[in-house]
């Protein structure tokens, strides 16, 4: 009688242990999984820390000796021409894209149409071998010459503007909008002769 309530008592114990066992080795188990999600979330924000910018600067007209951005005079038809420098800087640790960068004309804070992407200035290709789209690798700068050309019949309307603006579409498609020119209304399309950047500037709203 002894001897079974020993072994009945053994059994139970031998239970209660192997319970307690499997609790703990699931416990451990979900915080192995705990730590590892957490892991993946402070690495994927430290991955994110860090911003793209992108620089601007006007530089002189490959199609036009001396000339920079302004309104110029053709045999046809007078037209907006913008040769620029961009450098796009990506100080995260993931790739970043930059998709469809383009210059648009604004009048009293409403866009009314974009500007043409010259992807070829005579012989030379220019941007990305002719595109407008980048991807920039993790903690790099990459500098970039582009183009952006409108003729007056091409635009809307009066074709009157007081504001040209860079737009693009980042990593997550979504659209991101910067001020590049102001223009004064009695200028517009009006041959003039202006003056290129001297220095790099950051976009910015």
């Amino acid at each position: 009688m002894n001897a079974y309530v020993i072994e009945q008592t053994t059994s139970a114990l031998s239970k209660s242990s192997m319970g307690q066992e499997v609790t703990l080795l699931l416990i451990g188990g979900a915080i192995a999984i705990i730590s590892s999600i957490a892991t993946l979330i402070v690495t994927n924000i430290m991955d994110k820390h860090g911003k793209l910018r992108i620089y601007k600067k006007i530089v002189y007209s490959k199609a036009q000796t001396g000339g920079t951005w302004g309104f110029h005079q053709a045999t046809e038809d007078m037209s907006f021409q913008i040769p620029l420098w961009i450098e796009i800087q990506n100080t995260t640790n993931t790739t970043q894209v930059v998709r469809n960068l383009n210059a648009w004309l604004y009048r009293s804070g409403n866009e009314i149409c974009s500007m043409t992407q010259v992807n070829r200035v005579d012989d030379t290709i220019i941007a990305n071998n002719g595109a407008y789209s980048f991807v920039i690798a993790p903690r790099s700068i990459q500098k970039y010459d582009c183009h952006f050309t409108l003729k007056k019949q091409d635009a809307p309307g009066d074709g009157i503007f007081d504001e040209v603006k860079i737009a693009y579409f980042d990593t997550r498609d979504k659209r991101k909008i910067f001020s590049l020119l102001r223009i004064d209304y009695s200028c517009c399309w009006k041959e003039k002769q202006h003056e290129k950047d001297k220095d790099w500037t950051l976009l910015s709203k």
